[in-house]
């Protein structure tokens, strides 16, 4: 701890002033939320002055730090999102386009709001832009119209289009789309649909970027040039992936691993909830979906099946975040529901033994952190992702949603809290993902500092400048095939002419021999 916080302070020294800088946050949905404030919240802590916009003011205000609200701009994603309505999104084409096409035109709409317009507007001089890479890129005409860099936040694993402007790979034979649901060592024919979806995704994004984000982004910002030009200038991105849990990747020093970056380890519980975890005998089991989905709108018969599961595990107290006075009654005795819980808190109490999730990233990496074990019940998008890949390292076990019974449940239940290999893996996995020379919004901050220091351009590839066959060296392959297509083709000359003259020589011979006699 002290040679972190070292670090941290002469990292600081480096900064003699505090930077403004503008937040750029149009999603509506909260669980992309829970990353990106911690995150803008800690640089007004740094000494910076910062103005946000999105649609989740903080709880209480911080000095330097201005909420720039667009609530009720966009109807929010905040436990309204029925189950049946979330299993939608679990197909790959459902997914991609939704994500790239309707939540693309619902985001560039925002730019006619007062809000957006005032910043584009404004005389304010930012030194910087943070903003998620997500489904549009038409908020970079704001960077632009600024005349400041811009630092990209990836509040998942980065989308297979993330990596473009670093020449990062996203190689689609060991790196899955997390629009599927492999992991990083996939089958043959695994790697051709993984690359199809690899490559349809990122066509369809670009696609929406020229046929949507840009012309809105034009028409407030007239001289702007294509967004893939802004986009492929970014200076730094901040992904929430890293390789202790998502696998290690070909990198850029651009691209920075911050994963865990929202978790608060100073988040405490309440007097009720101490008491209720320490009250159980083999320990607790934590339950929650999201802050999407509603589990009170799951089928009444697989509700049922939890139910009877959580009933027969008589020594274990099941703590369920949900709408208690949505749920069938009676609950089980050993339930207990509340509408909203200190997550973090929760799974490193040393009473909680496993943590039934539907996959989101924020939740499941609070879980590997404090070492907890799961039972994966994925909706929609990444989340299918996300289990398959803790399936894949030992920490997790996948229950299909679909499939959902009594059996079912109860059997994934009794496999993460009876067998011993699921708290040993998930302890190793959560000693890797924590030991690192800094905190992930230590570093997050460090390198943000690092871009208000020195831009961008010492962190860019030296591959930027080459066209796409030659960064992936088809032209030399094609030269050096060409080449020996033209060596072999003078050693075939050559031996022909060869044996032609060895052939007619002998030729020659024999037919004076006969001549002779």
């Amino acid at each position: 701890m002290e040679t972190r916080a070292i670090l941290v302070f002469l990292a600081a020294c480096y900064v003699t002033n505090g930077a403004r800088i503008i937040g750029v946050f149009p999603y509506q949905g909260r669980s992309h939320n829970i990353m990106f404030e911690p995150l803008m919240i800690g640089l007004a802590r740094a000494g910076h002055t910062i103005d946000m916009i999105s649609h989740f003011p903080p709880a209480k205000p911080v000095p330097g730090y201005n909420h720039i609200n667009l609530k009720g701009s966009l109807p929010t994603y905040v436990n309204n999102v029925t189950a049946s309505h979330a299993r939608k999104a679990t197909t790959v084409g459902y997914g991609i386009s939704r994500l790239c096409g309707l939540l693309s035109k619902q985001l560039c709409s925002l730019f006619e709001t007062p809000q957006v317009q005032n910043i584009l507007n404004t005389d304010v001089k930012y030194d910087l832009m943070v903003t998620e890479v997500f489904t549009t890129n038409c908020f970079l005409a704001v960077a632009y119209k600024l005349k400041i860099p811009v630092v990209g936040v990836g509040s998942s694993v980065m989308y297979s289009w993330g990596y473009d402007p670093f020449y990062g790979e996203a190689n689609p034979s060991f790196i899955p789309s997390q629009f599927g649901a492999f992991t990083n060592e996939m089958s043959f024919i695994q790697r051709v649909e993984n690359t199809i979806v690899h490559f349809y995704s990122k066509y369809l994004f670009y696609s929406y970027e020229k046929t949507v984000s840009e012309p809105v982004a034009k028409k407030h910002v007239p001289d702007l040039p294509s967004l893939n030009e802004i986009y492929n200038n970014m200076s730094l991105l901040l992904v929430n992936s890293h390789y202790s849990v998502h696998g290690a990747r070909p990198g850029n020093p651009a691209i920075v691993e911050v994963a865990g970056l929202h978790i608060d380890e100073t988040q405490a519980l309440s007097k009720e909830l101490d008491v209720f975890l320490n009250s159980s005998k083999d320990g607790v089991i934590y339950f929650s979906m999201g802050t999407m989905v509603r589990s009170d709108t799951f089928d009444p018969e697989k509700i049922s099946a939890i139910y009877e599961s959580f009933s027969e595990l008589s020594n274990y107290k099941v703590l369920w975040k949900g709408n208690v006075e949505d749920l069938p009654k009676p609950l089980p005795s050993n339930v207990k529901v509340v509408a909203w819980a200190p997550q973090y808190a929760v799974l490193r109490h040393p009473k909680v033994k496993a943590f039934v999730t539907h996959g989101g990233l924020m939740g499941t990496i609070e879980a590997i952190q404090a070492g907890v074990p799961m039972v994966g019940m994925p909706f929609m998008v990444d989340q299918t992702f996300n289990i398959m890949g803790y399936v894949h390292k030992g920490i997790a076990v996948h229950v299909n949603y679909e499939d959902l019974t009594k059996a079912s449940f109860s059997n994934a239940l009794r496999e993460v809290l009876l067998n011993p290999k699921y708290q040993s893996n998930s302890k190793r996995i959560a000693r890797l993902f924590k030991d690192r020379p800094l905190s992930p919004l230590d570093e997050a901050i460090f390198w943000i500092e690092y871009v208000i220091r020195n831009g961008g351009e010492p962190l860019k590839s030296s591959g930027r400048h080459l066209n796409w066959f030659q960064y992936y060296l088809l032209d030399v392959f094609l030269f050096l095939i060409n080449i020996a297509a033209i060596v072999l083709a003078i050693v075939y000359v050559i031996v022909k002419k060869t044996l032609s003259a060895i052939v007619g020589t002998k030729s020659h011979a024999t037919s004076s021999k006969k001549k002779i006699s």
